[in-house]
């Protein structure tokens, strides 16, 4: 095997390597979030004092509990709280504050790499995912458990998918038991959670920074409430539909950069093909990365 073809397959399997790391760490640690006694939907209650910390650096902070109903469009369904943090403008004269929409789905949103950057102009926003941060988190130990484990030699397999299907599927039903509505959990309200943080805070208008999933995110807010969006940053965009894609687009995609490889000097020196060197792998994996095994169908999945 090429050493290209072996650099490919180590990439793949050290990407498993974090997917598995992140199914297996879960959501926040910590007791969830309670709804405070006598709350309304739309309350932003408790706001106070609080410190966030990056880059070793403090900054001054509110904290604070937003209460929402877990699914909108029933009326009468209950109340959750999620987790709202202000990160305070640094200068004099801040200008329209900044709401973190973060990637996943799957991970939490009070974490923000951009503090920094811009918080000497702008008040940075961070609401917590419905689902993952706060009163509720769509836990899937069933899922994670058959993974963890390893008992299928091909996870793409007809026999791994019933399987992982059917955890799922245990639960949701575990899930419903315990009294979530799942209907719930959807884009358009976690949209409505963080334009409800935004009325609570007073802010006429915002700016969104988003990455990933939070892109999504950020797309719909700007059709569901155009007028409450000042500016909208995307990084690492992703495309209407997110998580599943068309074979015939992805192949497209990869082509297109098996293209741009040709006419770079130092890609095209270490394949002659990139879409083939790709194939090889896809076809032709080695069994061991250093003292780590290789899982053809976990990398395949990964990738």
């Amino acid at each position: 095997m090429s050493t290209t073809t072996r650099r490919f397959a180590m990439i793949a399997a050290t990407f498993v390597v974090v997917i598995l790391v992140l199914v297996a760490c879960g959501g926040p640690s910590g007791a969830p979030m309670a709804v405070p006694e006598a709350a309304q939907a739309g309350d932003l209650l408790g706001l106070e004092p609080c410190t966030y910390k990056a880059n070793k650096v403090e900054y001054a902070a509110d904290c604070g509990t937003l209460v929402v109903p877990e699914n909108r469009s029933d009326p009468d369904s209950r109340l959750i709280a999620l987790p709202v943090m202000r990160i305070h403008a640094t200068g004099n004269n801040p200008t329209e504050p900044i709401f973190r929409l973060g990637g996943g789905p799957g991970l939490s949103n009070m974490g923000s790499s951009v503090v920094p950057w811009f918080i000497e102009n702008h008040d940075v926003v961070l609401v917590g995912y419905r689902g993952m941060d706060g009163t509720v988190r769509l836990d899937c130990p069933e899922v994670s458990e058959i993974i963890r484990a390893g008992g299928y030699d091909d996870i793409l397999s007809d026999a791994a998918l019933e399987g992982s299907s059917a955890a799922y599927a245990r639960c949701a039903e575990r899930l419903q038991n315990e009294g979530v509505d799942l209907a719930g959990y959807t884009a358009t309200e976690l949209i409505d959670d963080i334009e409800a943080a935004r009325v609570g805070l007073a802010y006429e208008r915002i700016n969104l920074i988003s990455t990933s999933f939070g892109t999504n995110v950020a797309r719909i807010y700007a059709y569901m409430y155009p007028e409450s969006i000042y500016r909208s940053v995307m990084i690492a965009v992703d495309t209407p539909g997110a998580t599943i894609h068309e074979a015939e687009v992805v192949d497209e995609l990869i082509r297109a950069y098996a293209d741009l490889c040709a006419q770079d000097a130092e890609c095209s020196a270490r394949t002659d093909d990139l879409a083939e060197t790709m194939r090889t792998v896809s076809h032709d994996m080695p069994e061991r990365w250093l003292f780590l095994p290789i899982n053809p169908g976990l990398v395949k999945a990964g990738t």
